[in-house]
Parts: structure tokens; C-alpha cells; sequence
């Protein structure tokens, strides 16, 4: 599959990209697991919630604080029961339940085979290089008007260096995330991706191409 390439200054390239089929080619009869993928991913970047300790897990009230029988006061058998100050929580708030993992392996399957979607339906584009030497936004806000992308843009990176985030971070709708980085999350999410040369070598060697 060939894909339309671009010079770091915006230009259209005299040649095309072919892309790895083992990568960009690997349709996937059902989305079952792509959408298992995305899912953990989301679930990934949620806070897990309020956690109140029980008693097995609040500090302290290791040892019985009387004894048993003689002294007239109730039977207690830690400082730590629900029903002290002080003590656990019964029923109380356990966090956000993180349910299945996918492998790593499973994830890169997922990873190829939304690459492909997005290379078939034609939301892929390589860029031979992407280097804002000077820091600022003007230049990448023009490139990206130059190659003519609207929506939401990923750009995949080998690298991401500090004078690429100084100059991409307050462009709105664009994503900038290293090659060794990139998620099923990233490119579904996206409207058009571009990926840089050097990226897809990082992907190939990644993704075991």
C-alpha cells in the first residue's frame, strides 16, 4: 500500500510511500479486540476513585487492647474495629474496578490492525521529517495548514523532544506522540495521522515487522 508523502516543509514528494504489509495491512475480520484494547486504555487513564481502608488495612490495633473476660468492659479484639474511632470502614468506597487486561502481546495486534484501518480508509500520511528548530507554533500551525488536515491530528514522532512540544502543545485538535508510545487510543481517535519517517522504522522493529 502506498501513501501520500510530504517534505518537512509541507511539500508534496516526488514519490510515494510503500507501507509494511505486516503492519498497515492486517484487517481485522471482527473489532472485538480493538475494542477491548480501547477500553483498557481508557480505563488506564481514569482515577481509580475514593478507597476508604477496612479494618484489615488501617494502621495500628495488632494487639488485643484487653482481655477477654474480667475487666466488665465489652469484648473487643482491636483498636481497629469499624465500631471505634478511628477504626476501618465496613462497606465503605473501593476504587473503580480495572476488570480485564489485554497482553502486550494482544495490544500490538490491535495496534496493526487500527494502523490498517486508518491506512484503508485513507487517514494515513508520511511526513521525511518533522524539525521545528526554532520552537514556535506559527511554524507547525502552517505546516499542518499547508498539508491541508483538519479535525484531530496525531502526529507520531521517533522523538519528543522539548522544542517539538514547545511548538506543538497550544495547537488545538493536535496530538503529538512518540513512535514507541503510540496506542489503539491514538489512532482511532484520530481524524488524520501523520507519521514521520523515522517513526515507521521504531513501529517496524516495535511491532516485530
Amino acid at each position: 500500500m502506498k501513501v501520500n508523502t510530504f517534505t518537512k516543509t509541507g511539500n508534496k514528494a516526488t514519490t510515494e510511500t510503500t507501507l509494511d504489509k505486516a503492519i498497515f495491512e492486517v484487517i481485522p475480520e471482527t473489532n472485538v479486540l480493538l475494542a477491548q484494547a480501547y477500553e483498557a486504555n481508557r480505563r488506564g487513564e481514569r482515577t481509580s476513585g475514593p478507597v476508604a481502608k477496612t479494618r484489615g488495612e488501617v494502621r495500628g490495633g495488632g494487639r488485643k487492647p484487653w482481655k477477654q473476660k474480667g475487666t466488665g468492659r465489652a469484648r473487643a479484639g482491636t483498636i481497629r474495629s469499624p465500631l471505634w474511632r478511628g477504626g476501618g470502614v465496613t462497606f465503605g468506597p473501593v476504587g473503580l474496578m480495572t476488570g480485564n487486561k489485554v497482553s502486550k502481546t494482544s495490544r500490538k495486534v490491535a495496534l496493526k490492525q487500527a494502523l490498517s484501518l486508518s491506512a484503508k480508509s485513507g487517514f494515513i500520511n508520511i511526513i521525511e521529517d518533522f524539525d521545528p528548530k526554532n520552537g514556535k507554533t506559527h511554524e507547525v500551525a502552517d505546516l499542518l495548514a499547508k498539508l491541508k488536515l483538519t479535525g484531530k491530528v496525531t502526529l507520531v514522532v521517533e522523538t519528543k523532544a522539548d522544542v517539538i512540544d514547545r511548538s506543538t502543545r497550544n495547537i488545538a485538535g493536535l496530538d503529538v506522540i512518540q513512535a514507541s508510545r503510540l496506542n489503539v487510543n491514538d489512532v482511532l481517535d484520530a481524524t488524520n495521522i501523520v507519521i514521520t519517517k523515522k517513526s515507521l522504522e521504531v513501529l517496524s522493529e516495535r511491532l516485530g515487522a
